[in-house]
């Protein structure tokens, strides 16, 4: 089986940053394109923990965790993946290798999780991450870490965002050597959107 990953994102996918920002248009496939590299990792012989991250857990139910799920059944890899739709996971039979799920808060009443019990994590998805606190990102980066490798955490968002929001503060006002920055757009993505979304978007413009 060859899952073919969108070229727009083979650079981002193959960097040793620790931060990784897929950002950019709606429609430029960067969920999409993030659920089928952690499918890919989880199934090569290297240790791989990845780590489904959002604001609330309860979201990451129907985002991240629908998007691995139904790409999995896409491609037909069910015989290789145990899931668990409980605590939302995955582990790779061939492998062992696992993709978890945490939130900043366990429920939308600011109940916080233990995101430093995490033991090992490879890489973080920080989904949606301009809703995520400075705060508990701060928090979050300063908590997790592995002996097993490096740690990787990507964050995909989209641009319309404050520019005193956090991620533009921290990240692209700043001069850092620790960052990997891929913007794409729809354009990037055209042979997955059908026309009329196409239309859609670009009558954008002329709003």
């Amino acid at each position: 089986m060859v899952i073919e990953i969108n070229k727009a994102y083979a650079k981002a996918f193959s960097c040793n940053k620790r931060y990784v920002h897929l950002f950019g248009g709606r429609g430029g496939a960067k969920s999409h394109s993030q659920a089928q590299k952690m499918i890919g990792k989880a199934m090569q012989p290297d240790y791989y923990r990845g780590v489904l991250m959002r604001e609330v857990h309860a979201s990451i139910r129907d985002s991240q965790f629908r998007e691995i799920k139904d790409q999995i059944e896409l491609y037909g890899l069910q015989p290789f993946f145990q899931l668990n739709e409980t605590v939302m996971s995955f582990r790779c039979i061939l492998t062992g290798n696992t993709i978890i799920s945490r939130g900043l808060k366990k429920t939308s009443k600011n109940e916080t999780a233990k995101v430093k019990s995490i033991k090992d994590p490879t890489e973080i998805w920080f989904e949606e991450a301009d809703e995520v606190s400075a705060e508990d990102f701060r928090k979050a980066d300063m908590s997790v870490r592995t002996t097993r490798g490096t740690l990787t955490i990507t964050l995909t968002y989209n641009t319309d965002i404050e520019e005193t929001h956090w991620i533009r503060t921290d990240f692209h006002d700043q001069e850092r050597d620790d960052v990997f920055y891929c913007h794409t757009t729809y354009k990037d993505n055209l042979k997955n959107l059908d026309a009329e979304y196409v239309k859609s978007l670009e009558k954008l413009k002329t709003i």
